[in-house]
């Protein structure tokens, strides 16, 4: 142990930020899952994967939230979007469709989806700043 880091089982306190998606965006997604979408497979493919990483992403944070406010002694908190995810959203982001309906809500959930991973991503640069000296090194995988 390095001589900033605090012993195992001392409490600290944080602070932590980071977004979640919008209750009415992460409906929209679920909306969108349940359309039948007039597309090709492969966009077809790929709006249904953003939809679904934008819902899982968001339950995920909530269900962390949910542990931070009952005070738990111990939670994960994981507010990052894969890569890949991320640019498959920012292409939705301009997509075009027959359907304008559809398209409006494809777009807005990638670009909400965008917003918040960078967003996250952030957060979690600055709490490494802040506060990385406090935890050990990870192990690498």
């Amino acid at each position: 142990m390095n001589e900033k880091e605090i012993p195992q089982g001392t409490p600290v306190n944080l602070q932590i930020s980071f977004a979640v998606g919008p209750p009415n965006i992460c409906k929209m997604a679920e909306d969108i899952l349940a359309l039948k979408i007039q597309c090709n497979d492969k966009l077809k493919k790929r709006i249904r994967s953003v939809a679904k990483a934008f819902i899982d992403e968001t339950d995920e944070l909530n269900r962390s939230l949910r542990e931070f406010q009952t005070n738990a002694t111990r939670t994960q908190l994981g507010t990052f979007s894969p890569p890949e995810m991320i640019e498959k959203a920012k292409g939705l982001a301009s997509v075009v469709l027959d359907n304008e309906d559809h398209q409006n809500k494809i777009r807005i959930v990638a670009e909400t989806y965008v917003k918040v991973a960078e967003h996250n991503h952030r957060a979690f640069e600055d709490f490494k700043r802040k506060y990385g000296h406090l935890f050990p090194p990870q192990k690498e995988t």
